[in-house]
């Protein structure tokens, strides 16, 4: 790590965060007879995407959805082998994803392994650079990379903690240009540039 990054530690409060809770809305995954489940979203503010992947990553069904107050679509997977997908929903703020089992002649959702997380946000004011998650009822592990516009590494960390977790880096010490920020948390991946 360089010495010339000063990381300063706070408890961000995350107001907007929270906010951004509820504009995928409420979404819920309701399982029908046979090979077709259905999707329902009430209160959507925002544009979402939603996914149909195998858990190996193979995209099935992708599409871009309006914000609207209530969507729902049904879906007959009876052309896909038996096995573990995924259904994700995403917008700017959050992911949602619901674990979809195919066995046999049916489909099962499993809500015990349901995933949601709400996106890490990067800021910058001044010479800082400002890292914030919103966490809740887990703890949760962010890795911090800032790049410059060459791809070297200027410094990692981790950031771990519960509720409302963040970090402050200094770039005082770096000169003018774009950098890349890129935070992974879960499984994801979420890149940022910023130029100073």
């Amino acid at each position: 790590m360089k010495t010339w990054i000063k990381t300063i530690v706070l408890g961000l409060a995350l107001v907007g965060a929270l906010e951004a809770m509820a504009l995928t809305g409420s979404a819920r995954v309701i399982v029908n007879e046979g090979m077709t489940f259905d999707l329902v979203i009430a209160n959507a503010t925002q544009d979402f995407t939603i996914s149909l992947k195998s858990d190996e990553g193979t995209t099935f069904y992708s599409k871009d959805v309006a914000g609207k107050s209530h969507f729902s679509t049904r879906f007959d997977v009876h052309f896909l082998d038996n096995g573990n997908y995924v259904l994700q929903l995403e917008d700017a703020d959050r992911i949602q994803e619901f674990p979809i089992v195919i066995e046999g002649k049916s489909v099962n959702v499993s809500a015990a392994r349901s995933f949601d997380l709400l996106k890490p946000t990067v800021t910058t004011k001044g010479e800082f650079i400002y890292v914030n998650a919103l966490s809740v009822d887990r703890v949760a592990r962010l890795r911090v990379n800032v790049y410059d516009n060459d791809d070297s590494s200027l410094m990692t960390d981790t950031i771990v903690g519960t509720n409302n977790i963040g970090r402050i880096y200094s770039m005082e010490n770096l000169p003018s240009g774009s950098y890349k920020v890129v935070v992974s948390t879960d499984g994801k991946v979420f890149e940022h540039t910023i130029e100073k």
